[in-house]
């Protein structure tokens, strides 16, 4: 099971990663950061292919293509007709037209055919290298370079046109293949140039239930803070201030196993992240109105989904913002304990719970499988400092009261 509207995949993580050069290529890759690999082996598999891209295109030149330029070639190939070679020879406006759409055809197979004939295709795992493979074939079925080079030499005749205009019709169905092949190419080659871009790092995906991140943080923020976590407990229970960064926290540790997850670099120092086979990330608090759910029934049902998902083979990984605030603090004191308590005794499973109900905390301290955590805030002349580090234990500081009287509330009552 996968719940990750929260993480934003569109509007937050395909910035990360995208320098596609076309909108198809774009929605291959969008797909790519949506969609988790199924084994653990297809997550190795991606990290391989995208560890051959940074190793072979740091520091190399390039191609490159607009939009326009794109459609057209496109365009080209969709309209692909046969042509008879008088038309060609004395019929100087067909001849114009075919030659101008072959040669920006032609120049654009080019750049692509010297690139990939730039990499060695070896170093990629072997369904990506025969994706490689087949890709190659395709642009040289048309001859590419031969035609590019009649193209430079203007020697791009009526003979030379309407042999290369016979080789797309001959070869179409493979070229509508290569340009699928092309899309996934090009979502993997985007991905590793802003990987050396970001320089981020390749975490050990481990088949044990283990988290450790070391100076992990969130990628969107211009001065991220930095922390270190390390677990192999069943329940997190992060209590802080208000305004101490736990949703930041909460988005960084949850944007490092998911992406770890879908074979990914991540943003921190090293990183052994589990295989998990559900996710469930809860950190906007929502009503769900097209399910008609108020915010309390959408926890209920999220928190649902989530245990039947972690009952079956497999790891799984949860993060619960403010678990129960949707409901009155009766019934969240007495829903939250219930559920840590069992979550507690849950195996294979890391789930993260913040909450402000520090009443729970003493009846919690003795379960075997459940840690406490905060962010760290330093009162100094009645003022909270906050360092958004991450601390061992609980915390039952409170900065309402402060933050209020410094915004002038009670003289404004």
């Amino acid at each position: 099971m996968m719940n990750i509207d929260n993480l934003n995949v569109e509007k937050d993580i395909l910035p990360l990663f995208n320098v596609t050069l076309n909108y198809n290529s774009r929605s291959t890759l969008l797909q790519l950061l949506d969609t988790k690999p199924k084994t653990l082996q297809e997550v190795i598999d991606r990290q391989n292919i995208i560890k051959s891209f940074v190793q072979q295109v740091e520091g190399k030149s390039l191609y490159n293509y607009s939009k326009t330029e794109y459609n057209e070639v496109l365009n080209t190939i969709n309209n692909v007709e046969s042509v008879d070679f008088l038309k060609i020879k004395f019929y100087s406006s067909v001849k114009s037209t075919l030659e101008s759409s072959l040669t920006q055809l032609y120049i654009f197979f080019n750049k692509i055919y010297t690139f990939l004939q730039s990499l060695e295709v070896q170093l990629f795992p072997t369904k990506f290298r025969n994706l490689l493979d087949n890709m190659i074939a395709t642009l040289m079925s048309i001859e590419t370079e031969k035609n590019y080079q009649f193209i430079r030499n203007r020697k791009f005749k009526s003979k030379e046109i309407l042999n290369a205009n016979d080789l797309l019709i001959e070869n179409k169905a493979q070229i509508n293949s290569f340009f699928e092949q092309l899309h996934l190419f090009e979502a993997y080659l985007s991905i590793s140039l802003k990987v050396i871009e970001h320089r981020f790092i390749f975490p050990t995906i481990s088949p044990q239930n283990e988290l450790d991140l070391v100076d992990f943080y969130y990628p969107l923020l211009k001065n991220p803070v930095k922390n270190n976590f390390k677990t192999s407990k069943n329940v997190v229970v992060l209590t802080s201030a208000n305004m101490s960064g736990k949703s930041t926290f909460f988005r960084a540790i949850a944007f490092c196993s998911y992406l770890g997850n879908l074979g990914l670099p991540v943003s921190c120092k090293s990183a052994t992240i589990p295989f998990y086979q559900t996710i469930s990330i809860n950190i906007n608090h929502t009503d769900n109105v097209l399910k008609g759910y108020s915010h309390f029934m959408n926890e209920i049902m999220n928190l649902k989904n989530y245990l039947i998902s972690s009952k079956e083979a497999g790891y799984s990984f949860a993060i619960f913002d403010e678990l129960f605030s949707g409901t009155n603090s009766i019934d969240a004191t007495n829903l939250l304990t219930k559920t840590i308590k069992g979550l507690d005794s849950h195996q294979n499973t890391l789930t993260f719970i913040s909450t402000h109900l520090n009443e729970i905390l003493d009846e919690l301290q003795q379960l075997d499988n459940t840690e406490f955590l905060h962010l760290e805030c330093i009162i100094e002349d009645n003022l909270p400092i906050y360092t958004y580090k991450i601390k061992n234990g609980s915390s039952d500081i409170r900065v309402g009261q402060l933050i209020f009287e410094k915004e002038g509330l009670e003289k404004l009552l």
